[in-house]
Order: structure tokens, then sequence, then C-alpha cells
């Protein structure tokens, strides 16, 4: 069984699911699409409250000038913890962190899609390979890279990301008032979750990945990501075991929306949702 590496929704997430050794968590104002987000020093005691665990931080965000002074605090601050590594999106993260030694996992939604452009940032240790590539994709990237590789097996993932609140805005142009619901967006009968906070909106595929099928075609990555994004702490309890114990048949009867024919097919034919 490969690593497995849970990005909790909360940080319940984190206590109840234990057996597992690696954790995603993300920092607040610093991070997008990160699940769980905890301030500086929350993070620091979940380090030192879990010595025996691997966490990493997700920085997965593109910085703006405003951010850079509390996006150096961090750096700095994390410099003397025991994290495992840092995920980032905007490489002023290289730049930021030339003067400390972070283990750097290149994670941009949807850029990482190939071995040379992993082989040629020579500052990075590893990659959080694009949610739409298919198994062969995958497979070759590994066979062409040395470097760390984490792919999200289970889960929802995002196909649009904007830093502007779509929903609030057509709310206020057209005068209506901002539903309290989980939001979806409704295409050809599917159903895709939107989530709106003040870093902007992400729209989600409306079914979740799911690589346990095909875990034994690429048992040579290093990590497997489990996102518990928009699931129950139930639900990423039961995720956690199945994969644990390789228990598909739960898997299914849990999660009606689970398609692992997504890791079969064209990255086009899976950003457009489209049924066969």
């Amino acid at each position: 069984m490969k690593e497995l590496v849970l990005q909790p929704n909360n940080l319940k997430q984190i206590e109840q699911n234990l057996e597992i050794n690696n954790f995603i968590i993300g920092i607040k104002n610093l991070s997008l699409n990160a699940g769980f987000l905890c301030s500086i020093e929350k993070a620091k005691e979940l380090i030192n409250q879990y010595p025996e665990k691997n966490f990493f931080i997700n920085l997965n965000k593109n910085y703006q000038n405003k951010d850079i002074k509390n996006l150096k605090k961090f750096l700095k601050e994390m410099a003397n913890q025991k994290i495992a590594g840092i995920l980032f999106c905007d490489f002023a993260i290289i730049e930021l962190s030339q003067k400390y030694s972070f283990n750097l996992i290149w994670h941009h939604e949807h850029f990482v899609t190939n071995s040379e452009t992993i082989n040629a940032i020579s500052e990075i240790n590893g990659a959080v390979l694009a949610t739409e590539l298919n198994i062969k994709e995958i497979k070759e990237i590994r066979k062409n890279t040395n470097k760390t590789l984490f792919l999200q097996v289970f889960g929802y993932f995002p196909i649009y990301i904007s830093v502007r609140k779509l929903i609030k805005n057509y709310c206020q142009t057209f005068q209506i008032q901002k539903p309290t619901k989980q939001l979806h967006l409704t295409t050809e009968n599917n159903f895709q979750p939107i989530i709106e906070d003040q870093h902007g909106t992400i729209i989600y595929h409306s079914e979740m990945l799911n690589a346990l099928p095909f875990q034994k075609e690429i048992t040579k990555l290093d990590y497997f990501i489990i996102n518990g994004t928009l699931l129950t702490n139930k639900q990423v309890k039961t995720a956690v075991a199945c994969f644990i114990n390789q228990d598909q048949e739960t898997l299914s009867k849990t999660f009606a929306n689970l398609n692992a024919d997504l890791f079969l097919q064209n990255a086009d034919y899976q950003l457009k949702g489209a049924k066969k």
C-alpha cells in the first residue's frame, strides 16, 4: 500500500484518522482549495502535538503584493518546524525559500501534466499531478522522472477557479438573496458543487475521483491523496478505511457519484463532465 495522505476538511478529520501518517493542511489567507485552514500558531501546535505524523503545508495560491509580508513571516516561522514539505503554486515560494531547506512540492492545479516540466524545475523535490491525467499519462510521467509524485486518488476536484466572487456578483446584479445552502451548477443533469469564500469561487466536478481499482497500475507513485473537501467526517473515515483495506465494494455503496473511468479518459472529457 502506497503512503496515504489526507487533505482534511476540518480538524476533526485529522483526529479521527490517525491511522494515516500524512496530512495536508492549509493556512488562512495563504491557501486556496486547501480544505482545513488554520492559523500559523495552530499549524505549529498540530506539528508539535503529533510529532510522529508528517504535515505538508498547502500554499497553492497565486500571491499578490499585499500577501508577501505574511508569506515571508510564515516561511520564517516554519523554518524551524518539522514539516514534511510545502505544496506550492506561485513560484515566489521558490525565491522566498532560498535561505531555508524546505521540501518543495509543485502543486499547480491543471498545470502539472508532464515529466519534462517537472524535471526542468530544479528547485522542486516533487509534484502533485494534475487530476486531468489518465492512467497511461500518469505511468508515463512516473517512468520519466525520479522526483516524488503525489496523486489525488479520491474525492472532489476543481474544474474552475476564479479570484472573482461570482455568486455574490450575480446576486447583487440581479438583486436576489444569496442562497445559504450548498450551491451547485447544473449542467446536463450534472450537479457541480460550488464553494465561494473571501478568496474567490471554486467549481468542482460533479463526480468524485476514485483510483482504487487502478492502485496496482500506479503503485510506483509515492503518495496517494484522499481529499476530504465537501465530505462529512463519517464519509472521510469510510474512504480512508476503504483505501487501507482496498474495499471497493463498501466505497461504491457509500458514494453514489464515484467515477473510476475519469482515470481512463482524456482531459477534455473530464472537464466537460460529458457522459459516454
